[in-house]
Parts: C-alpha cells; sequence; structure tokens
C-alpha cells in the first residue's frame, strides 16, 4: 500500500536529486532514489517517478526563466535591483576570491543575498589584512550560497520561502558550533541536505576561522598599543 506519507518522501527525494543534478535522466535519478530508500520493494515504479520529473521540469523551467542560477556581471544590475550599488565592490570581491580558490562562480542568486548579508561584516574585515578578508569573503560566499539554495527549494516545492532556520545560526555566528543538527536543515524542509554532506560543515569552518581572525586582528591590536606605551 502506497501510504501519503510514501508519497510525501518518494517526492522530496526525487525533487532533490534532481535539483543536484538537474542534466540526470530519469533512469539516472531512479537509480539514484533506489539507493537512498535501501528497499526496492518499497519503491514506487520508474514511470511515476518520471512523471514527477515532468512536473519539476516545468517548475524548474519556470526558476530557470528567473535568472537566478546565472552568473552575476555588472551588465545585470539594472535587471536585478534587489543587486544594490553599495554592494558591489563587496561581490566583486567574493567574486575574484571564488576564482582564486576554485570555487563555483558567483550566480546572480549569491549577488542578491551577498547585497543582503555583506552588512553582517564590518569594513574593517573585508578592507583589512589577506587572511582576514580572506575569511570574511569566504564567509559571504558560503552563507549567500545556503540562502541562494533555500530560495530555490522554496519556489520548486511551491512554499513561502522561510529561512528562520538559517536565520537562526547566522544571528549566533559567534557560537555557531552550538548548531550541530542545523546541517540536516540547509537547503530543504523535511531535514535532508541537498547541496553535498560538507556545505554546513565548510560554513562552520569559514566561520570559526572569521572568528579566529577577529581574534588575531584584537590581539594584534593590543599588542600595538602596548610597545607603544
Amino acid at each position: 500500500m502506497i501510504t501519503n506519507k510514501r508519497r510525501k518522501d518518494t517526492r522530496t527525494l526525487i525533487k532533490e536529486i534532481f535539483i543536484e543534478h538537474p542534466d540526470w535522466n530519469a533512469r539516472q535519478i531512479y537509480d539514484r532514489y533506489l539507493i537512498l530508500i535501501g528497499d526496492a520493494n518499497n519503491a514506487v515504479t520508474l514511470n511515476a517517478v518520471q512523471k514527477h520529473i515532468e512536473y519539476l521540469k516545468d517548475i524548474n523551467k519556470q526558476w530557470q526563466e528567473k535568472g537566478l542560477d546565472n552568473l552575476w556581471h555588472l551588465g545585470l544590475m539594472e535587471k536585478y535591483p534587489a543587486i544594490i550599488p553599495e554592494a558591489v565592490l563587496h561581490i566583486l570581491a567574493v567574486q575574484a576570491w571564488a576564482k582564486r580558490t576554485q570555487h563555483e562562480a558567483v550566480t546572480v542568486g549569491q549577488a542578491i543575498w551577498i547585497s543582503r548579508l555583506y552588512t553582517c561584516i564590518s569594513n574593517t574585515e573585508l578592507t583589512g589584512k589577506r587572511k582576514e578578508r580572506d575569511a570574511a569573503l569566504r564567509w559571504l560566499w558560503h552563507w549567500s550560497r545556503a540562502y541562494a539554495i533555500e530560495e530555490k527549494l522554496s519556489f520548486i516545492a511551491k512554499i513561502p520561502p522561510d529561512t528562520t532556520n538559517l536565520d537562526t545560526a547566522l544571528s549566533d555566528f559567534a557560537g555557531i558550533e552550538v548548531f550541530p543538527d542545523y546541517a540536516y536543515f540547509i537547503g530543504t524542509k523535511d531535514g535532508k541536505m541537498i547541496d553535498g554532506p560538507g556545505l554546513w560543515a565548510k560554513i562552520q569552518k569559514d566561520t570559526l576561522e572569521y572568528r579566529k581572525g577577529e581574534k588575531e586582528a584584537e590581539n594584534e591590536g593590543t599588542h600595538s598599543k602596548e610597545i607603544k606605551e
């Protein structure tokens, strides 16, 4: 018997696999689905999965028309007024950092979120010494990506965006290690990661490095003051 809960779980799994691997065909997605549920006898049919994929493709097409997954460049400023001029230098800095460190290039969706999140970091961090600046840029890259993923998932799931879990962790980034279970909430409403198992670990590491860099800068300033005195 196929219960409503089973239907929901199947739709969730297929959605997550589809978002993570949009270039996969129905057979590849179905095979991955079978691996994830670990019980072929309790699986829905390939035909059922194909139908859901067609639905997701239609929703994804609507998402792609928004252009938020496209790579960001200055020429798009007029099209996306949510990216404020005051944030441009910071977006360019994150973009340069991503290229230098071989991270994925900044998307339009990320740029929008960077323009909202950059005020969480002071200009001192963003314009300070290389190590401190890199920690801040890394922090912005990962957090903007997490928020952009959440926005996309909400759109595809046809539910109002809700970033409460991200906001909670963000507001306490000084002690982010107190959220060990939060990894299970990034990017999805039902407790499963879709952006790779290392995303939250990276955000956690980057945040702690950011705080460490902040502490080192504080100690360095104190030391300099002592020398002067």
